[in-house]
């Protein structure tokens, strides 16, 4: 097996010196560096980060636990850390739990095992890092940075949007537009994201508006079929509702879809909001007003707050976005 020793002779250069090129560092000269990468070419060398990590203590990995990867939403938080990550050399290893919190744990776990740098987690149930796996990690040093998940502000760092305005943004928005029977589609609803936004459309309400909450099983398209299913039969009646907050983009995309099938007039008759402004709601076949959530920026923070955690042992930091409403015509009247 070729090693360091080989590409150094091969190079004519130190170890010190292909330690150096391989680590990234830049003081080393472009013709020595040159002289490294041609002989690791040469010679086929393929670096043992095995033996590198035991002897760091740390590997160049960090992980990211997201609740549900079928939501573009998190494929940009994934893009933003990586994004990060490289700059300080790292890679990004993504894990989906699916809410489940047993797969949370191994996940947890198997980032520790891989000595990774840190993890970057955004979890349906906000006990998972107080369960004994987490506080484990905690106690051994492991940097962890929480996403929409506060834990009490204490332990882990953490970074969110404020939902609770966000929202507030959305429900001001319909008022405005006259709208004045309300219908909150999101769940669970024991993530605290959604119970802050359903906070914050109840903190706007007046004028004799009316808040129902029709709580979905998960986030997707599918049930935001279930919450236009809802809508309709509340159709004609005492309940009917003139407009929706969605929980997020995926769950109004799913209730735009079946409101345009079922020929109620978006907006006229139901105005649609989302949350995220994920593409698709830009591309919807009537396009959704949406509060933006700055997804990349996000997982990009949450990957410098790990990193400065890691490499200055400083306490916890928790940082709060501002939202901002993109309004759009599932919204607004076109005159």
């Amino acid at each position: 097996m070729v090693g360091v020793k080989d590409v150094a002779r091969h190079a004519g250069v130190s170890v010190g010196t292909v330690s150096n090129v391989l680590n990234g560092r830049e003081s080393v000269a472009p013709e020595f560096v040159e002289r490294v990468q041609k002989a690791v070419a040469e010679l086929g060398f393929v670096r043992d980060d095995v033996a590198r990590t035991l002897r760091a203590g740390t590997s160049n990995v960090i992980g990211l636990i997201v609740s549900e990867a079928h939501n573009p939403f998190f494929i940009e938080v994934a893009r933003g850390a990586e994004a990060e990550a490289v700059e300080t050399g790292g890679i990004v290893l993504l894990g989906n739990s699916h809410g489940d919190a047993a797969r949370e744990d191994r996940y947890l776990e198997a980032f520790y095992r891989q000595r990774a740098r840190g993890v970057v987690v955004h979890m349906m149930d906000p006990e998972a890092l107080s369960r004994p796996t987490g506080q484990l990690l905690h106690r051994r040093g492991m940097p962890i940075v929480t996403m929409d998940v506060s834990l009490g502000q204490q332990t882990f760092s953490s970074i969110s949007v404020d939902n609770r305005a966000g929202a507030g943004l959305a429900a001001s928005h319909l008022m405005e537009q006259g709208r004045r029977r309300l219908l909150f589609a999101g769940g669970p609803m024991a993530l605290e994201a959604l119970q802050q936004r359903l906070a914050g459309i109840q903190d706007c309400l007046h004028g004799g508006a009316v808040l129902e909450v029709f709580e979905t099983f998960d986030t997707s398209i599918e049930d935001g079929i279930a919450a236009a299913q809802d809508v309709l039969r509340r159709r004609g009646g005492a309940d009917a509702v003139d407009a929706v907050i969605a929980g997020n983009d995926l769950v109004a995309i799913g209730i735009l879809n079946v409101l345009v099938s079922a020929g109620v007039a978006v907006p006229e008759e139901v105005a649609v909001v989302g949350y995220d402004d994920i593409d698709l709601a830009r591309t919807a076949v009537v396009p959704v007003t949406t509060v933006r959530q700055p997804a990349g920026v996000m997982g990009a923070m949450a990957v410098r707050l790990l990193e400065n955690e890691r490499l200055t042992a400083a306490p916890p930091e928790h940082v709060l976005l501002d939202p901002e409403l993109v309004v759009r015509r599932s919204t607004v009247r076109v005159r």
